[in-house]
Formats: C-alpha cells, structure tokens, sequence
C-alpha cells in the first residue's frame, strides 16, 4: 500500500470501529429486546435524536482535547439528567429544544475554533432535551436512563471516530458544508414540525 494511503486507511478504520456498537444497536427489534436495549435503541428511532447525537461527536473531534474532553463529559451528564428531570420541562420546549440542537451543533461545527471551544459546553445544555424527550417516549427507571445515555454515547463516539477520520480539526470546506448541512436538517425538521 502507498505509504500516503496508510495515515487515510488508518483513520478510517478507527472511524469504523467506534461505529460498530452503533450499527449492532440500530438493528434491535424495539418489539422483542427490553430494559436497557430498548432503551439503548431509541436515540436511533428519530432523525433529530441521530443528527444531534452524531453531531457533538463531531464537534467535539475539532476542539482542542480538553474543550472536546469537557464538551462529551457534558452529553455524557445531560442526556440521563434530562431524563430524570423530564417532569418538569413542557414538551413544546423540549421538542423545540432538539431541533435547536441541531442548528446549534451545525453552528459549532462550522464556526471558527475559538467560538467553538468557548460555547460547546453551554451548548450542550440543549441535550436536557433530548433526555427528557426520551423519558417521555420511553420506559421509567435507572435501567432505561442507562440505556438511553449508552445508545446516545454510541452515537456521540461514532461522530467522534468520524471527525477524526476526516480530520474535521483543519480548517477546510468539508468541515463547513457539514456544519451547514446539520443547520439545514435542523431548520427544516423544524418547519416540518
């Protein structure tokens, strides 16, 4: 092989194999697995959810380490405590909270490093919603809270393992039309909504 091609190679691979915890999720059966794998499937039933979730992966693989770091511990909190703290949030808020999501993360993902790493983390706030979302769809208790932030981190490490597959640190095009990409799906789920 090229010795040009074997940085590529290798990073895609790593892309790959974060992805596989999420392409054996996305395959249950939500009617026969239960408890926490079905909880674990829900973040991939929703287009929003997906978008979303894939989304602070990516971010998070452009940040410098600790911003990136602090960024995924922030979804790693605010996805099970937004479950816990479901009764609260009106669910007009909440759905409008997971589309702003989107938006936001496309933003982030397209905004210069500085802005990025400085507003990541209260951006990740929005992720309340996505919490609270699923305990509102789904079953109550610890073991479907568990399950919901597994699928969910799933998601988050395999946008991460994408992000540095591509190499979404540099400066380039890519990056941007991702971003934008991720505004457009928001905005239009939103209007579709």
């Amino acid at each position: 092989m090229d010795q040009r091609r074997k940085p590529m190679m290798r990073r895609l691979l790593t892309g790959l194999a974060l992805s596989i915890p999420t392409a054996a999720l996305a395959h249950q059966d939500l009617g026969v697995a239960t408890g926490v794998l079905a909880a674990a499937a829900h973040p991939f039933t929703g287009v929003d959810h997906l978008l979303a979730l894939v989304a602070v992966g990516l971010v998070a693989s452009r940040l410098p380490l600790r911003a990136g770091l602090a960024f995924v511990a922030s979804a790693a909190v605010l996805l099970p405590a937004g479950a816990l703290l479901a009764g609260g949030i009106p669910v007009a808020a909440i759905e409008a909270g997971i589309l702003a999501s989107v938006v936001a993360f496309g933003l982030l993902l397209s905004a210069g490093p500085r802005l990025a790493a400085w507003s990541a983390v209260p951006a990740a706030g929005l992720l309340l919603c996505h919490g609270a979302a699923h305990a509102l769809e789904g079953a109550p208790g610890l073991p479907a809270v568990l399950g919901f932030a597994l699928g969910s981190l799933s998601l988050v490490a395999t946008g991460l393992g994408l992000g540095l597959a591509l190499r979404l640190d540099r400066g380039d095009a890519r990056r941007r039309w991702l971003g934008g990409g991720l505004v457009a799906a928001g905005l239009s789920l939103a209007v579709g909504a």
